[in-house]
């Protein structure tokens, strides 16, 4: 009696979930081979420009954690601003961009997204004034001279577009490149980037994608 009351009660459960799921939309998960690179630079973009809007991460954090001795304690996290708010090694310790699904890089069968930071320091983008930021990126640290000089020449001509076109779109070395915008979005921001408007590009995400 005991075991048909329990399959009884099983079955009902089992009902309940599956009438609770009608009508909800199902996510729809791709095999990452079908992801384009378009599609990675979107979310790149997107995580990206989350976290330099987040201005929570620009005041000092008290975060829970735990000492050596595996007792729970506090810490403090000193306040970042622009750029050094995304750097490659504490993307995955960023919430922001976490939740966006920003992976550090993007690679897949045939072709690697890698991708590298580009700006005037805070200052309207300005050809020959722009900088590659070493922390932004997964194999920005390891560019080559040659390279980096190559991504700061296509950023210098990316300026203008990104901001009336939204990219801009070239090549280097034999792979495709393209410069996206990362744009000023808060009033709270302006006093830190004098002569500069809501709106505005302050840095250029430039993303290569390498065939593999």
């Amino acid at each position: 009696m005991q075991v048909r009351t329990y399959l009884a009660i099983g079955a009902w459960a089992v009902l309940a979930v599956a009438l609770a799921q009608q009508g909800q939309p199902r996510r729809i998960v791709r095999p990452i081979h079908q992801i384009s690179p378009q599609e990675r630079m979107d979310s790149l973009q997107t995580g990206i420009q989350a976290a330099l809007d987040d201005l929570s991460m620009t005041k000092m954090q008290v975060v829970p954690g735990i000492d050596a001795k595996g007792r729970p304690t506090t810490y403090c996290v000193s306040p970042t601003f622009g750029l050094r708010r995304i750097p490659s090694v504490g993307v995955l310790h960023n919430g922001v961009l976490r939740q966006a699904g920003t992976p550090i890089f993007f690679e897949t069968k045939g072709w690697v997204l890698e991708y590298f930071a580009v700006s005037s320091l805070g200052k309207p983008l300005a050809p020959g004034k722009m900088i590659v930021h070493k922390n932004v990126g997964p194999f920005a640290v390891s560019a080559s001279a040659k390279e980096s000089k190559e991504i700061l020449a296509f950023a210098d001509r990316a300026c203008s577009a990104v901001g009336a076109k939204g990219s801009y779109k070239g090549e280097i070395d034999g792979s495709s490149v393209e410069a996206r915008p990362l744009r000023l979005s808060k009033p709270e921001c302006l006093p830190c980037h004098q002569g500069s408007k809501i709106g505005d590009p302050m840095a250029v995400l430039v993303c290569l994608v390498r065939k593999r």
